[in-house]
């Protein structure tokens, strides 16, 4: 498969790799992440602050795919728009992780939007691991970071919660286990980007 050995994977090679039965590092996560926002996004249509995640996730039947959300709806270009997850319509968190309601304005986030519709159809078992991409703007000055908010927390806690085992590859490319961020489905910490528990964990 000529993916395996190459210096950089685009979005085409992950998915191809992940049918293929390849489990993707996050490394191989980080780099389609990269081509994502290099080639997919509209820079006319992506907003100076905006969230990409990229992901490979697994149902409890062993099925796998590659995964990508967006935080903003009209950031992929046209040619690249069904292969993103869409806007969440439901105002409330699946069942299984706890529910309550959802932060209206933060419900699209890109890691609210990649595990919904895994949270629903999983049910109960599979995984996911994902790469978080966060841009932020603010008095002129630009951040980069992995750090999810805590809405997104609550997702990925919540995904916990549902049987799913969750993977953060945080900025060093390095895994860390949802399951030590969480408790009974709920982010451990202050829910501050500064958070210790998260910025010692490298995503920030």
């Amino acid at each position: 498969m000529g993916v395996q050995n190459s210096g950089s994977m685009t979005c085409d090679q992950a998915a191809q790799a992940v049918a293929e039965g390849k489990e993707l590092t996050c490394e191989e996560l980080d780099q389609a992440n990269k081509d994502a926002r290099k080639n997919e996004l509209d820079n006319d249509n992506t907003p100076e602050g905006f969230a990409l995640t990229t992901a490979v996730g697994t149902n409890k039947n062993g099925v796998s795919g590659f995964m990508k959300g967006v935080s903003s709806g009209d950031a992929p270009k046209k040619e690249f728009k069904n292969g993103y997850a869409p806007a969440v319509k439901a105002k409330t968190r699946p069942d299984c992780s706890g529910a309550g309601g959802y932060d209206a304005q933060r419900k699209n986030d890109s890691e609210t939007k990649v595990l919904d519709p895994f949270m629903r159809s999983a049910g109960s078992g599979g995984s996911v691991t994902m790469k978080v991409y966060h841009r932020s703007v603010a008095g002129g000055v630009t951040t980069e970071d992995e750090m999810p908010c805590i809405s997104c927390r609550k997702s990925i806690c919540g995904a916990e919660k549902c049987g799913i085992t969750v993977t953060l590859c945080n900025k060093n490319n390095e895994k860390v286990k949802a399951a030590d961020m969480c408790d009974d489905g709920k982010p451990k910490g202050t829910g501050s980007t500064s958070d210790p528990l998260w910025t010692n964990a490298g995503f920030a």
